[in-house]
């Protein structure tokens, strides 16, 4: 009975890790064709993504010549997509991206320097200290120091929007978290349920 359950189960873990993995979610970044490879420099965390063919990849780099660019012009790009898996020895390998849904190009914007997401974010409440560490390989792990305990979560975090990212727990069945981007500020907002909850970035 053991073993026809492991049997079962392991399909259908598999299956939901390629579902998750095929989900898209919203970039910034600045897009560039080099030497026949197109190259999305994140705006997110500053790290260059390697787009690879399929779904919007065509028509994304025929509206970028349409543009009539200069040799490996960066334009800023806008878009829906999803990151394949880390490479064994990134960065030295760079990550890949399949970009899903092309939302636009625009000339007159760049990324934002101020915008880096990745780093360490504190924040206090009357339930204690909260650490939230967002590594530039787009997961993340958070340190609830409670009274008597300590709680640890990790996962993966997205941009859901401009300014809206959700961290997404490696356990099953757990709610996302959402929070506001407030990058002037470097700080994050989340709602508790309780009112909202600031992560100030810290440097430790």
């Amino acid at each position: 009975m053991k073993w026809t359950l492991i049997a079962w189960l392991i399909p259908t873990l598999l299956a939901c890790r390629t579902e998750q993995n095929s989900e898209s979610f919203y970039f910034t970044g600045m897009y560039y064709l080099a030497n026949d490879t197109v190259w999305i420099t994140d705006c997110a965390t500053g790290i260059p993504l390697q787009a690879v063919p399929g779904d919007a990849y065509e028509a994304t780099l025929e509206r970028y010549k349409s543009l009539n660019p200069n040799p490996e012009e960066q334009v800023f790009f806008e878009f829906k997509g999803s990151l394949g898996p880390i490479p064994a020895d990134w960065p030295s390998t760079p990550r890949q991206v399949t970009i899903r849904e092309l939302i636009g190009f625009d000339r007159t914007v760049a990324c934002n320097p101020e915008f880096l997401l990745p780093g360490t974010y504190e924040a206090k409440n009357a339930e204690g200290r909260y650490l939230l560490r967002l590594k530039p390989d787009y997961t993340y792990t958070e340190s609830h120091f409670a009274p008597n305990d300590e709680i640890i979560a990790s996962g993966i975090w997205v941009r859901t929007g401009d300014l809206q990212l959700e961290l997404i727990q490696d356990q099953p069945n757990e709610d996302t978290t959402a929070f506001e981007i407030i990058p002037t500020q470097h700080t994050l907002v989340r709602n508790s349920g309780e009112g909202s909850l600031v992560y100030t970035k810290v440097y430790l």
